[in-house]
């Protein structure tokens, strides 16, 4: 059975959304683990049907890398966060221009 369901935390610009079924049928069923270099939105982490022993995530843009982190080690407090969060353009465009 997948992991992936349809609320996917993330999408990212050229994504492997699209391609996620057709990489999942070469990845082989007795794989000991899965390394992902270009994680992005993890599509392919999530949709595979074969768990690993050993599963990496890696992307070059750190605040994904930052995001999959929070989301494994801190998921109540990101909820706590985003539960107080206000959403509007203005906040966005001030997000744009922060150093992270």
């Amino acid at each position: 059975m997948s992991r992936y369901n349809s609320d996917h935390l993330i999408t990212w610009i050229g994504g492997k959304r699209l391609l996620r079924k057709l990489i999942c049928e070469h990845i082989p069923l007795n794989i000991n683990s899965y390394i992902e270099p270009f994680g992005g939105g993890a599509w392919v982490l999530f949709a595979k049907d074969k768990h690993a022993k050993l599963e990496v995530y890696n992307d070059l843009d750190s605040r994904l890398v930052n995001l999959f982190r929070v989301v494994k080690f801190h998921p109540k407090a990101l909820i706590e966060e985003l539960n107080l969060c206000f959403n509007s353009r203005e906040q966005f465009r001030e997000f744009l221009n922060s150093t992270p």
